[in-house]
């Protein structure tokens, strides 16, 4: 008897997971027809243009508003429900003029509340009695309401006229507002977008020393070089930041039995960086080439025999630094990835953690 209850509950509980969403949330990929459009999420503004992407949590809503400048706004309410699956790509078309729409996609997300019986019978009450009034009473009743409506009708008059004269200002304001400039050049990264900030933090697989200029081979690191750099989005496909690495370099040898000596490099870069963004079509990978102009600063010591003599012999100093880089990210979730880079510097190729902010 207990087998078979167990085996009743399992069974019961089997369908019941059988019938829940495998997706905890629904991604929709919104596409608005005016570029220039301010998008606001849950009424909160946001920097997004054009096309990006939302997330609605499972039974719940994410509303979406787009306004434009001589458009009328737009606003979609995009929720989760079970019968029905959000598309995966939804167009946000505005139309010229004023005004503003509404809809919503995938769920009702609630509505307005629905009339109670006795909330009826209440509306209907008035206009029962009205037309249960004896005759004799209509004339006075219509004599005391005329005064008030002409009243409201003055009142409605004066309030028309204001209106008149505040809506020139704001046309002939809107006439003096300079356009904007688009800084966007060509489409935009799908994964990238202005304000975005990503740090790659890693190391160079093929150094080669000193780098910009002078190759170390020969040479033995005592680490592999460390690298560093902060990306920053002013458009959607344009980045710039910051860059800096750090690599130490040794040098060993015997000079005819008179003793080791032994030179030691330190070599830091830093500067900063530009780079634009290509548009490759998938949302994770973020394909990128760009140049970087800054300082090396060059550290040397030396250990054994004459070291007075080779003490001060610095052969390599430091001075202007520079390179270009093309190179790729690509995100296992929303903000953690790889990335790689290939260009001369301290290393021809670079690789580490990318993290997204």
């Amino acid at each position: 008897m207990k087998k078979s209850v167990f085996y009743c509950l399992l069974g019961v509980g089997l369908w019941w997971a059988g019938q829940q969403p495998l997706l905890a949330q629904q991604k929709v990929r919104v596409n608005v027809s005016e570029y220039s459009a301010t998008v606001s999420i849950d009424g909160k503004p946001t920097t997004k243009k054009g096309s990006f992407e939302i997330t609605v949590p499972k039974g719940g809503c994410v509303e979406v508003m787009a306004e434009a400048t001589g458009f009328e706004s737009q606003t979609v309410k995009f929720c989760d429900d079970k019968k029905v699956k959000l598309p995966a790509n939804y167009q946000m078309a505005l139309k010229k003029g004023s005004g503003s729409t509404t809809a919503s996609v995938g769920g009702t997300g609630g509505g307005a509340p629905k009339q109670t019986d006795a909330q009826k019978k209440a509306d209907d009450t008035p206009a029962v009695k009205q037309e249960a009034a004896p005759e004799a009473d209509k004339p006075a009743k219509q004599a005391e309401t005329v005064k008030p409506k002409k009243e409201k009708e003055k009142k409605e008059a004066e309030a028309d006229t204001k209106t008149a004269e505040t809506v020139k200002p704001e046309k002939t304001k809107e006439k003096k507002e300079k356009p904007k400039v688009d800084l966007n050049l060509g489409p935009k990264s799908e994964a990238f977008e202005q304000g975005q900030i990503d740090v790659n933090a890693g190391v160079g697989l093929l150094p080669v020393g000193y780098g910009f200029g002078w190759n170390a081979t020969g040479y033995s690191g005592s680490f592999l070089p460390l690298s560093l750099s902060v990306d920053y989005g002013i458009t959607d496909n344009i980045s710039v930041g910051g860059y800096g690495n750090f690599y130490r370099v040794t040098y060993s040898t015997d000079f005819f039995g008179a003793g080791r000596s032994r030179w030691s490099y330190n070599f830091i870069i830093v500067g900063a960086r530009g780079a634009y963004h290509f548009p490759l079509g998938v949302d994770q990978l973020d394909a990128y080439g760009g140049v970087m102009l800054g300082y090396r600063i060059v550290n040397y010591t030396y250990t054994g025999p004459d070291a007075d003599l080779f003490a001060g012999r610095n052969a390599l100093t430091g001075g202007v630094a520079y390179s270009l880089f093309l190179g790729a990210r690509y995100r296992f979730t929303d903000n953690i990835g790889v990335f790689g880079e290939f260009g001369y510097g301290v290393s021809l190729i670079q690789a580490g953690l990318n993290l997204k902010f």
